[in-house]
C-alpha cells in the first residue's frame, strides 16, 4: 500500500482524483473506505475492468497563504490546533521550536531542528517565520 500526502482539488492522482476528492470531502480521520470505479470513469482501455481504490484518512492538515503580500510564498500546514484565540502581537516574547525546514516538498539538507526565542515584529528571524507566528497560537503545531 502507497502512503502519501494529498491536496483535495490537486489531479496528483491523475483521473481518479475527482472520485477521491469526492470520497474525502465526506471521510474522517480514520476512516477507509473503498471505491470501485467503471473502466470509464477510471483508467478507460489501460484497464478494462475499471479499478478499486482504498482509500484511508490518516491526518487532515490545513493549509493557509500566511504571507504578508498572501502571494502563496509563505504556506503555514497545522498540524495541531493552539489553544484559544489569541496570536504574537508585534513586541510579544515569543518561543518556536523549529522542527524541519522545507523548500516544496523536500527536506533542506543541513537544517537542524532548534527553538528559537524572539520578539514577534522585530526582524530578529526571516520573515517566514515572523509571517507563520503571526498566525499561530499557543501549542499549536504547525
Amino acid at each position: 500500500r502507497l502512503h502519501f500526502e494529498y491536496t483535495l482539488g490537486s489531479a496528483a492522482i491523475g483521473r481518479l482524483g475527482k472520485v477521491c476528492d469526492k470520497a474525502l470531502e465526506t471521510m474522517k480521520r480514520g476512516e477507509t473506505a473503498e471505491i470501485k470505479c467503471s473502466e470509464a470513469y477510471a483508467y478507460g482501455d489501460e484497464h478494462p475492468a475499471g479499478a478499486t481504490v482504498t482509500l484511508s484518512l490518516h491526518e487532515i492538515y490545513e493549509v493557509r497563504d500566511v504571507s504578508f503580500a498572501t502571494d502563496g510564498s509563505v504556506l503555514k500546514k497545522q498540524v495541531k490546533e493552539g489553544e484559544g484565540d489569541n496570536t504574537p502581537k508585534d513586541g510579544s516574547r515569543v518561543k518556536l521550536r523549529v522542527e524541519t525546514a522545507m523548500h516544496g516538498a523536500s527536506v533542506i539538507n543541513g537544517f537542524r531542528a532548534s527553538t528559537l526565542e524572539f520578539v514577534a515584529g522585530d526582524g530578529e528571524v526571516c520573515d517566514a517565520l515572523e509571517c507563520a507566528v503571526a498566525e499561530m497560537k499557543r501549542g499549536e503545531r504547525a
